[in-house]
């Protein structure tokens, strides 16, 4: 099993972001190449041959935006198809919603994991035992995680809870431009965002745009999974962290 992993906004006080959120997609290896398939035959239904020189990547911030709806409705036609053809396949999302802090963070330790990577272990882990496989991680080669590589293996290898995870622990660290799963991953952690910053957990949409984040966002919570852990309380797939549980 393959977890591909990617993060809409920056965790800084000062970031216009208020509720940066990471994404796990869980997708089975022998499906990828299906999926691979089918995004490059819509992208190019959409918008003609790619540049071979700089293809086209899907990423959330150019494709989440109330311009997709009036004006790039390109954009909004590849985002709809792309995630309203993940649940076809054997996936499951996890996000961690966060807040932006109110002060400067410390410089995170590079030996050791933080919460939001831990939490989303844990349920990448449940995953990866339910499906009885191993799951290896997937990041964009231009992510933060690149740098933490080792506290992932420390989690993996030394934390009592990390040991017994069906983690590989390995990561990869990919191009996202040639790896979709990378790509879809950002795709949904965006909408996620934009979802959570518009308070659209605790209100009815009142415009177009936000009726479109409405509808993607109930997509992808349907491939999310909630479940009771070994501690006997909920992991949610979909779970929001206040601002001091980084």
């Amino acid at each position: 099993m393959l977890a591909f992993t990617d993060q809409s906004g920056n965790i800084h006080r000062n970031a216009p972001e208020t509720r940066p959120v990471l994404l796990t997609l869980c997708m089975m290896e022998n499906e990828v190449g299906d999926l691979t398939r089918r995004i490059h035959n819509i992208k190019e239904r959409i918008f003609g041959l790619d540049d071979q020189e700089k293809p086209r990547e899907i990423k959330a911030i150019n494709l989440i935006n109330p311009k997709s709806i009036t004006r790039r409705t390109n954009n909004k036609q590849l985002a709809d198809e792309v995630i309203n053809l993940m649940p076809s396949y054997n996936v499951a999302v996890f996000a961690a919603v966060m807040e932006r802090p109110d002060i400067n963070l410390p410089r995170e330790n590079a030996d050791i994991l933080p919460n939001r990577y831990r939490f989303l272990l844990e349920r990448v882990g449940f995953v990866a035992s339910e499906k009885r496989s191993y799951a290896l991680l997937v990041y964009d080669e231009e992510s933060q995680e690149k740098l933490m590589w080792k506290a992932i293996n420390n989690y993996l290898f030394k934390h009592p809870t990390g040991k017994n995870l069906r983690v590989l622990e390995m990561p990869l660290f990919v191009k996202s431009v040639i790896t979709p799963g990378v790509q879809v991953a950002d795709l949904m952690a965006g909408i996620i965002r934009h979802y959570f910053e518009r308070c659209l957990d605790k209100r009815e949409p009142e415009e177009p745009f936000e009726k479109w984040l409405c509808e993607l966002f109930s997509i992808i919570r349907s491939m999310s999974v909630d479940y009771i852990n070994e501690r006997g309380t909920k992991n949610y797939g979909i779970f929001q962290m206040a601002k001091n549980n980084y």
